[in-house]
């Protein structure tokens, strides 16, 4: 989901931290013990520590999840596909009740990423964020940052990436341009194990070992500045 803006304060959810940077500032953050909680953190921050910009909200693998989708015949339009992908949703994600999805472009006889999210979620962080006097920019998954990252900055392209963040770690595998592998395990919260996870998902792949890498949300860690275009938040990337 994305709206086009200016400048712009990140704000980053999940299920077990809040954070917020603006450029040029030392990033907020707070451990919370569930996600309504975050949204109450985030709204204090905006209505007390931010200037009135437009908010990017990142969303932890745990709130907002990939999965592959087939070719989806029959379908004529991206509506019928976003419709016919968010009733997948919920089988594929384990999210409950109605999702509200996001559909990688068009690539005819491929599978695509597709990422969901509880429309419910959105719904909760777009009142809290308007009754902040605040207009969202965009609303995205924080590991969809990561693997853009990874794939503009790095000389050789993972074929295998596990994406660390407050509450989950997302895999994301795959060769030649094509995904073999897209999804969320939660709760994983420290980085043996989302390495322990991502060599598991490894096993009988065509990725190499070697291959492999962990990017890990560290939100002290260089933060690139928030309304760049780059990743959002600190990140260090390790190898599996």
């Amino acid at each position: 989901m994305w709206w086009v803006g200016s400048s712009v304060t990140d704000v980053y959810l999940g299920t077990r931290m809040a954070a917020l940077c603006q450029p040029g500032r030392r990033p907020l953050s707070e451990a919370v013990p569930d996600f309504g909680q975050a949204v109450v953190v985030a709204q204090r921050w905006l209505e007390r520590e931010a200037p009135r910009t437009r908010v990017r909200v990142w969303l932890s693998g745990g709130l907002c999840r990939p999965f592959l989708v087939e070719p989806l015949p029959g379908v004529r339009n991206a509506q019928e596909a976003e419709t016919a992908v968010a009733a997948l949703a919920p089988q594929r994600t384990g999210l409950e009740g109605t999702c509200t999805v996001w559909l990688e472009g068009k690539h005819a006889g491929l599978q695509r990423v597709a990422a969901a999210v509880s429309s419910g979620t959105l719904e909760q962080i777009l009142a809290a964020f308007r009754g902040a006097g605040r207009r969202v920019a965009s609303i995205r998954p924080w590991w969809a940052s990561a693997l853009h990252s990874v794939l503009m900055n790095r000389d050789q392209t993972p074929s295998a990436l596990g994406v660390l963040d407050c509450d989950s770690v997302t895999l994301l595998m795959g060769t030649g341009g094509e995904f073999e592998m897209a999804m969320s395990l939660a709760p994983i919260v420290d980085v043996d194990s989302a390495r322990s996870a991502l060599r598991r998902a490894m096993m009988g792949s065509k990725a190499q070992p070697a291959s492999g890498a962990v990017v890990r949300l560290s939100i002290d860690a260089g933060v690139m500045g928030a309304g760049k275009g780059d990743i959002a938040f600190g990140h260090t990337i390790e190898g599996v």
